[in-house]
């Protein structure tokens, strides 16, 4: 073997080396990127939970039979708009996840003709104010379980939903926000 058949064997397999060390450094780099943005993600997530406890599902008990107020409302509406700017938490949801956010947080407050789904907003349509305010705060409070059910998706926290079976209203809330309802997290 000739001399420059040597240096161009060495030169390739110098090459190869490189290649290979700069492909572990670049997927070792987006590694750490994925588990820096993984826990951002928990921490706002659970910044965003620890404010849903107003919204407890034991508050639409038999026993208990107490669906949010107009005023708790208005006050998660503002909590939940403070934490989606708070450190830039709202860019760390999932998609799925920032579609049904942002959609119960609208439900919180807007007027009855722009609440989703188009079928509860029938519904409520019929209703007399009181009857409504009482309405949507027990709605409210399956939305935000749905919610939660969505975050534990996003960070692979699978888990039985609070309730088991998911009614109409869950489900036309799903659908309006795009959900697969044959995914994991609806599943069960």
């Amino acid at each position: 073997m000739k001399l420059t058949e040597a240096v161009q064997i060495t030169q390739v397999m110098v090459t190869l080396i490189l290649g290979l060390i700069g492909l572990y450094l670049a997927h070792s780099y987006r590694r750490n990127i994925a588990l820096g943005v993984a826990e951002k993600r928990l921490a706002a997530c659970s910044a965003l939970w620890s404010r849903m406890n107003i919204a407890s599902p034991v508050r639409l008990s038999e026993w208990r039979n107490e669906p949010l107020t107009h005023e708790e409302r208005e006050k998660l509406f503002n909590e939940f708009t403070q934490w989606y700017y708070e450190n830039g938490n709202g860019m760390l949801l999932g998609g799925g996840t920032r579609t049904i956010y942002l959609r119960v947080k609208d439900n919180l407050v807007c007027p009855i003709d722009y609440y989703e789904p188009e079928s509860i907003r029938t519904r409520l349509k019929m209703m007399s104010q009181e009857e409504q305010e009482t309405e949507r705060g027990r709605l409210f409070i399956g939305q935000l379980s749905l919610l939660r059910s969505r975050v534990k998706a996003d960070l692979e926290v699978y888990g039985p939903p609070y309730h088991n079976k998911l009614d109409d209203d869950a489900r036309a809330l799903l659908i309006c926000c795009r959900e697969d309802l044959s995914s994991k997290v609806w599943k069960g």
